[in-house]
């Protein structure tokens, strides 16, 4: 946000910005109820399983749509020649899921190879979180083996899509596994593939002077101290009901 604010505003991308922060808001917030559902767990009046899939399946799409939202930026900001609409368009072979090597970005679209590098480095969690958003809207797929235990909110330690964001052998107690740490690494994903974009592009595109020169921008929000969690999410505090 710092970096965006105070030097690319003159390329029109101010609604892009109001709405990777609203989706950074959401992202928190998503990681709050979580705990407020699992405090719900005894009242039979609720559906908790239900509450926690759906809010899971936001969650992922949230996570798509900030890619798009980052190409949308590249675009306004990349002049040199025309950059394709999409992320997927960007990082993927045609209609394929190939991803794209950084020569041919590099010869397509006449990118710096820092640039490209983002794209392949990105392009592999990218491809997971877009599949999961995908059979979900797509396909009627959905998340049927949720486990509202003692411990907290689990899945079996083999249970797509979380066994391809990354399960530590620590997670998981008796096959299960928190679904509290695999939430935080592809939050902390998301907000690498924001700060690594930002770095490429003050890197690639030099701009004058800082808008606000001594001042920095950040993102507020009634839930955006979970942000400050996700470490102690992925080493210390695995299941709701330990928390910090």
């Amino acid at each position: 946000m710092n970096i965006m604010y105070q030097r690319y505003l003159s390329y029109g991308i101010s609604k892009t910005l109001i709405a990777i922060r609203h989706d950074m808001n959401n992202l928190t917030a998503c990681i709050k109820k979580m705990e407020l559902f699992y405090k719900l767990r005894e009242d039979k009046t609720y559906n908790i399983r239900r509450f926690i899939v759906t809010e899971i399946e936001y969650f992922i799409g949230v996570c798509r749509s900030l890619f798009d939202l980052l190409q949308l930026i590249a675009k306004r900001v990349w002049n040199k020649t025309e950059l394709r609409d999409s992320f997927a368009k960007m990082v993927f072979k045609g209609q394929t899921e190939e991803i794209r090597s950084v020569e041919d970005l590099q010869t397509s679209h006449k990118l710096p190879y820092s640039w490209c590098i983002f794209y392949t480095e990105k392009a592999s969690f990218f491809k997971k979180v877009r599949k999961y958003r995908n059979d979900i809207e797509h396909y009627g797929s959905t998340l049927d083996m949720i486990f509202i235990t003692e411990r907290g909110i689990c899945v079996s330690s083999d249970y797509e899509p979380f066994l391809s964001f990354g399960i530590q052998e620590n997670w998981v107690e008796k096959s299960l596994v928190s679904i509290k740490p695999v939430i935080a690494n592809v939050t902390k994903e998301i907000i690498d593939s924001l700060d690594h974009f930002a770095k490429v592009l003050e890197k690639e595109i030099p701009t004058p002077k800082e808008v606000a020169p001594d001042y920095n921008v950040f993102i507020r929000g009634t839930h955006i101290n979970e942000l400050n969690r996700l470490e102690a999410y992925t080493n210390d505090d695995l299941w709701y009901n330990n928390p910090i």
